[in-house]
């Protein structure tokens, strides 16, 4: 599934979960990877992004 927005894929993600009850589901979140290939992985900004996606 190809979502937006972080928020979204959480959306999407807690739906699929409820609905399918998968024994293992992999969730990729855009934002921290992004600016962690974008920048660099031990960055600030990179850190607040994992911060942020950590509170999905």
């Amino acid at each position: 599934m190809n979502c937006p927005t972080d928020s979204a894929t959480t959306e999407t993600a807690i739906a699929y979960l409820k609905e399918k009850k998968p024994d293992f589901l992999f969730i990729h979140f855009d934002q921290p990877d992004g600016v962690g290939h974008e920048i660099d992985i031990t960055s600030r900004r990179t850190m607040n992004k994992c911060t942020r996606t950590t509170f999905y």
